[in-house]
Parts: structure tokens; C-alpha cells; sequence
């Protein structure tokens, strides 16, 4: 058997072409627009939803920081900050600053309630404190209010 000779198929005029259609070309091209465009739009939409949960993160550390602060003050009624009536402290925080570490980029504030707290018989039982954070990013205002009780048998205390 001798091998075939390859020679080049000649088609007859007006018969189809073996490839894509102009349409179907579109089509795939149009699919391909779609698919990079909601890439991209979940890209935006995760980068600015991380960067909220930084900013909520990093108020809500603020906030429980002064709740902190209060718990670790030795625990000696009526001396304060533990008073028999309500004692409300405010601080000036920030939860982000420039490069240099000069500038405040989010000022905020804290505010720190301190009550005393009675069982049903008019014992005392501690003092309740509530502290709650104000922070505003882009238009949206983050509030960040964190309680804890405090009493002889909270941690630090002798």
C-alpha cells in the first residue's frame, strides 16, 4: 500500500466554512464583558466591606479599651470613679491616624457611665458601666456600646 497523498481539499464555492459566526462571537464576548464586570464589582464590594470591618474593629477595640481602663481602678466605694450616684466620663479617641501619626483621621468619642447597681433588697452589688463609642467614616456613624459590672470580686481586685 502506497501512503495517500495529502493534497489540500478544495471546497466547491457556497458551501459553509467550519468556524465561529459573527453572532456567536458576540454572544461569547458578551459573556465575557459580563463576567469581568461583576468581578470587578465584587473586587470593590469586598475591599469596602473589609474596610468597615477595620474601622468597626478598630472602634470597638477603642471602646473596650476605656472599659478596661475603668475595670482595672481599684474597686473602693464611694471613692471615685465609683460614686454612690452616677458618674458619666467623656474622652476624645481616634481610631486611625495619619502617617506621620500627627493627624487625626477619625475622631470620635467615648462616653463612660458609671452607676450603682442594688439587688432587690438594697444591697449594693457593684457599679454598671457602659461604655459607648461615637466614631464617624464616610457619612456612616459607628456606635460601639460595650457593659460590664464592677465589684470586689472583679479581676484585679484584692
Amino acid at each position: 500500500m502506497s501512503p495517500r497523498p495529502q493534497c489540500p481539499q478544495v471546497r466547491p464555492a457556497g458551501q459553509p466554512v467550519g468556524g465561529f459566526t459573527l453572532i456567536e462571537v458576540m454572544i461569547s464576548l458578551a459573556l465575557l464583558l459580563i463576567l469581568i464586570v461583576s468581578s470587578f464589582s465584587a473586587i470593590f464590594t469586598f475591599r469596602s466591606s473589609a474596610g468597615s470591618m477595620a474601622t468597626y474593629t478598630a472602634a470597638t477595640a477603642v471602646v473596650e479599651g476605656r472599659l478596661e481602663a475603668i475595670r482595672n481602678a481599684t474597686y473602693n466605694p464611694p471613692n471615685s470613679p465609683f460614686l454612690t450616684t452616677t458618674f458619666v466620663t467623656n474622652f476624645s479617641e481616634a481610631i486611625w491616624l495619619d502617617k506621620g501619626g500627627t493627624n487625626l483621621l477619625v475622631p470620635g468619642t467615648v462616653v463612660c457611665q458609671i452607676q450603682p447597681v442594688t439587688d432587690t433588697n438594697g444591697v449594693r452589688m457593684g457599679h454598671l458601666v457602659t461604655a459607648t463609642g461615637t466614631f464617624t467614616t464616610r457619612g456612616k456613624t459607628n456606635v460601639i456600646t460595650l457593659q460590664t459590672l464592677v465589684n470586689k470580686f472583679s479581676g484585679g481586685q484584692e
